[in-house]
Protein backbone atom coordinates (compact mmCIF):
# COMPACT_ATOMS: atom_id res chain seq x y z
CA UNK A 1 0.00 0.00 0.00
CA UNK A 2 1.59 3.12 -0.96
CA UNK A 3 1.57 6.03 1.90
CA UNK A 4 -0.57 9.11 1.30
CA UNK A 5 0.98 12.45 1.56
CA UNK A 6 -1.00 15.00 3.25
CA UNK A 7 -1.53 18.80 2.73
CA UNK A 8 0.58 19.20 5.88
CA UNK A 9 3.56 17.29 5.09
CA UNK A 10 3.55 19.02 1.23
CA UNK A 11 3.74 22.47 3.02
CA UNK A 12 5.97 21.66 4.62
CA UNK A 13 8.24 20.78 2.23
CA UNK A 14 7.87 23.97 0.78
CA UNK A 15 8.80 26.03 3.50
CA UNK A 16 12.04 23.82 3.38
CA UNK A 17 12.15 25.22 0.25
CA UNK A 18 11.62 28.52 1.03
CA UNK A 19 14.39 28.39 3.95
CA UNK A 20 17.07 26.70 1.77
CA UNK A 21 16.99 29.63 -0.86
CA UNK A 22 17.42 32.06 1.82
CA UNK A 23 20.39 30.58 3.22
CA UNK A 24 21.52 29.90 -0.27
CA UNK A 25 21.12 33.50 -1.09
CA UNK A 26 22.69 35.02 2.28
CA UNK A 27 25.52 32.14 2.61
CA UNK A 28 28.06 34.20 0.73
CA UNK A 29 27.60 37.06 2.93
CA UNK A 30 27.12 35.26 6.52
CA UNK A 31 30.50 33.13 5.86
CA UNK A 32 32.55 35.81 6.84
CA UNK A 33 36.50 36.11 5.75
CA UNK A 34 37.21 32.88 3.55
CA UNK A 35 40.21 30.57 4.61
CA UNK A 36 41.64 29.90 1.49
CA UNK A 37 43.92 31.89 0.15
CA UNK A 38 43.76 30.58 -3.20
CA UNK A 39 40.21 31.71 -3.32
CA UNK A 40 41.39 35.19 -1.28
CA UNK A 41 43.65 35.42 -4.51
CA UNK A 42 40.65 34.91 -7.10
CA UNK A 43 38.44 36.94 -5.65
CA UNK A 44 41.12 39.68 -5.42
CA UNK A 45 41.75 39.23 -9.25
CA UNK A 46 37.67 39.59 -10.12
CA UNK A 47 37.03 42.50 -7.75
CA UNK A 48 38.22 44.69 -10.04
CA UNK A 49 36.57 43.68 -12.97
CA UNK A 50 34.08 45.65 -15.01
CA UNK A 51 30.14 45.60 -15.21
CA UNK A 52 29.72 43.73 -18.23
CA UNK A 53 26.94 43.53 -20.89
CA UNK A 54 26.72 39.54 -20.01
CA UNK A 55 26.50 40.40 -16.30
CA UNK A 56 23.58 42.99 -16.88
CA UNK A 57 21.74 40.25 -18.83
CA UNK A 58 22.11 37.73 -16.27
CA UNK A 59 20.94 39.86 -14.03
CA UNK A 60 17.99 40.71 -16.34
CA UNK A 61 17.22 36.39 -16.60
CA UNK A 62 18.17 35.72 -13.04
CA UNK A 63 16.16 38.30 -10.80
CA UNK A 64 12.84 38.08 -12.79
CA UNK A 65 13.27 33.96 -12.51
CA UNK A 66 14.07 34.02 -8.56
CA UNK A 67 10.54 36.22 -8.16
CA UNK A 68 8.65 33.83 -10.70
CA UNK A 69 9.69 30.90 -8.43
CA UNK A 70 9.32 32.64 -5.34
CA UNK A 71 5.90 33.76 -6.56
CA UNK A 72 5.58 29.98 -7.91
CA UNK A 73 6.14 28.42 -4.35
CA UNK A 74 3.45 30.64 -2.75
CA UNK A 75 0.93 29.47 -5.20
CA UNK A 76 1.86 25.75 -4.61
CA UNK A 77 1.58 26.27 -0.87
CA UNK A 78 -2.16 27.84 -1.68
CA UNK A 79 -2.67 24.79 -3.74
CA UNK A 80 -3.42 26.86 -6.32
CA UNK A 81 -3.78 25.07 -10.24
CA UNK A 82 -1.66 26.46 -12.23
CA UNK A 83 1.70 26.10 -9.78
CA UNK A 84 2.41 22.39 -10.93
CA UNK A 85 2.81 23.43 -14.68
CA UNK A 86 4.50 26.89 -13.64
CA UNK A 87 7.25 24.80 -11.50
CA UNK A 88 7.90 22.15 -14.86
CA UNK A 89 8.84 25.82 -16.59
CA UNK A 90 10.75 26.97 -13.86
CA UNK A 91 12.65 24.18 -13.38
CA UNK A 92 13.02 23.97 -17.28
CA UNK A 93 14.28 27.34 -17.79
CA UNK A 94 16.27 27.51 -14.68
CA UNK A 95 18.45 24.20 -16.11
CA UNK A 96 18.39 26.36 -19.41
CA UNK A 97 20.24 29.16 -17.74
CA UNK A 98 22.47 27.36 -15.59
CA UNK A 99 24.41 25.80 -18.35
CA UNK A 100 24.04 29.48 -20.57
CA UNK A 101 25.08 31.33 -18.38
CA UNK A 102 27.83 29.15 -16.75
CA UNK A 103 31.12 31.24 -15.57
CA UNK A 104 33.42 29.81 -18.39
CA UNK A 105 36.60 31.13 -15.92
CA UNK A 106 37.45 29.66 -12.55
CA UNK A 107 34.92 30.72 -9.55
CA UNK A 108 35.50 30.10 -6.09
CA UNK A 109 33.26 27.42 -4.88
CA UNK A 110 31.55 28.05 -1.40
CA UNK A 111 30.26 24.93 -0.07
CA UNK A 112 27.79 26.65 2.54
CA UNK A 113 25.78 27.95 -0.17
CA UNK A 114 26.46 25.13 -2.62
CA UNK A 115 25.07 23.07 0.28
CA UNK A 116 22.00 24.76 0.40
CA UNK A 117 21.72 24.70 -3.47
CA UNK A 118 21.74 21.59 -3.54
CA UNK A 119 19.02 21.07 -0.78
CA UNK A 120 17.27 23.59 -2.61
CA UNK A 121 17.41 21.47 -5.72
CA UNK A 122 16.67 18.07 -3.67
CA UNK A 123 13.36 20.03 -2.56
CA UNK A 124 11.97 21.43 -6.07
CA UNK A 125 12.49 17.71 -7.44
CA UNK A 126 11.09 16.14 -4.73
CA UNK A 127 8.25 18.82 -5.10
CA UNK A 128 7.75 18.53 -8.89
CA UNK A 129 7.75 14.58 -8.00
CA UNK A 130 4.47 14.82 -5.80
CA UNK A 131 3.29 17.29 -7.58
CA UNK A 132 2.40 14.88 -10.59
CA UNK A 133 2.73 12.02 -8.98
CA UNK A 134 1.21 11.18 -5.84
CA UNK A 135 -2.27 11.74 -4.16
CA UNK A 136 -1.69 15.64 -3.69
CA UNK A 137 -1.88 16.10 -7.38
CA UNK A 138 -5.61 15.99 -6.89
CA UNK A 139 -5.47 18.87 -5.04
CA UNK A 140 -4.04 20.87 -8.09
CA UNK A 141 -7.52 20.13 -9.93
CA UNK A 142 -9.40 23.27 -10.71
CA UNK A 143 -12.68 23.44 -9.15
CA UNK A 144 -15.54 22.38 -11.92
CA UNK A 145 -18.19 24.85 -11.18
CA UNK A 146 -21.48 23.39 -11.80
CA UNK A 147 -23.48 24.66 -14.94
CA UNK A 148 -27.36 25.24 -14.48
CA UNK A 149 -29.19 23.47 -17.22
CA UNK A 150 -30.40 25.23 -19.61
CA UNK A 151 -34.04 26.04 -19.32
CA UNK A 152 -36.53 25.40 -22.37
CA UNK A 153 -38.15 28.70 -23.32
CA UNK A 154 -41.59 28.23 -23.71
CA UNK A 155 -42.50 31.03 -26.32
CA UNK A 156 -45.96 31.08 -28.35
CA UNK A 157 -45.13 30.16 -31.64
CA UNK A 158 -47.11 31.94 -34.48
Amino acid sequence: MQKQITRRQFRQLIIWQVVFMFLAIIAPFAVGPLSSEGTKAILDMTADAPFTTYDAVLGFILIPLGLWALQNIFALYQFKSYAPKHLLYIIIFGVITGFVTYPAEVSPMFGLEDMFYYLMNLCSGATLALVYFSNIASEFKAPVTPVAPATPTTEPTV
